[in-house]
Order: C-alpha cells, then structure tokens, then sequence
C-alpha cells in the first residue's frame, strides 16, 4: 500500500475522493487533489476542515456549484469568502450559506 499522498495523484476517482475526505490528509495533499479534474474529488476537499484557505479560495471560483457549495459549508471559509459566495449566481452555493 502507497503513502496517502502517493494514493491521491493516482488511482480512481473514488480513492483520491476517500483520501480528500480523511482527516489526516496533509494539507499540501489537500491542495494538490483541489485540482483534481474530478468534481467529486473537489467537492471532497472543499468539504474537509482542513483543508488550506488558499485552497479554499481557489474552490470558490470552481466551474462546478456544488464544490462552491461545499466551500461554504467549509468550517474554515473567511468571513470574506462566505460574503463573495453570498453573490454568487447559483441559490445551491447560496442555499448552503444558510445551512451554516
């Protein structure tokens, strides 16, 4: 079996899922698998409590609404970035403002 960080550059969508949504993932694996071409596997990583506010940051432009929507049910989202998610055109991301 490969390190944590081996398994999230490779192997299925539902592997690099499993290690976005663990929380012992490293941060810096975090910020690698938010790039993922996987809405899933993002979606994972906006979700996880620790994952980096960069990182958040960058999830919040994602292309995708539900990783938007994950990014702002995120714990560690700023106050700032909760506000820019608020004006965003989809009611999912702004309907998961309201489940915080």
């Amino acid at each position: 079996a490969g390190s944590t960080s081996t398994r999230s550059t490779s192997g299925s969508v539902w592997t690099r899922r499993t290690v976005a949504h663990h929380a012992n993932t490293a941060t810096s694996t975090l910020g690698r698998l938010g790039r993922d071409t996987s809405e899933v596997v993002r979606e994972a990583v906006a979700m996880n409590p620790h994952t980096h506010l960069g990182t958040l940051r960058r999830l919040a432009s994602d292309a995708e609404p539900r990783v938007r929507a994950a990014v702002a049910g995120n714990p560690l989202a700023s106050r700032l970035l909760l506000e820019r998610l608020a004006q965003d055109p989809d009611p999912e991301v702004r309907a998961a403002l309201l489940g915080r």
